[in-house]
């Protein structure tokens, strides 16, 4: 939750005065770490900040970078070298 108050109200008056409040929430299972998600949040409420909704917005934002996997060139590999499966150190 963030909160906006009024400080020259409170500098005056020692009145709190709340201008605005936005509530937000991410799902825990997707985030590793609290600062992700403060990340996230600041980021989907950002644009959202003290501005007057008439109900709530959803909004899905990528939380974890896009990954990316690189492929090298096939090789194959011979293995018929190998032991069986019924000779020593395997055989039962």
């Amino acid at each position: 939750m963030v909160s906006a108050y009024d400080f020259e109200a409170y500098r005056a008056s020692n009145r709190v005065v709340l201008l605005w409040q936005a509530k937000m929430s991410a799902p825990s299972d997707t985030l590793a770490e609290f600062s992700d998600a403060l990340v996230a949040l600041a980021r989907a409420g950002g644009p959202l900040f003290g501005r007057e909704t008439v109900r709530p917005a959803t909004l899905v934002l990528p939380v974890t970078p896009d990954g990316h996997v690189e492929i090298g060139t096939p090789e194959v590999k011979d293995y018929s070298y190998a032991l069986p499966y019924n000779s020593p150190p395997y055989s039962r």
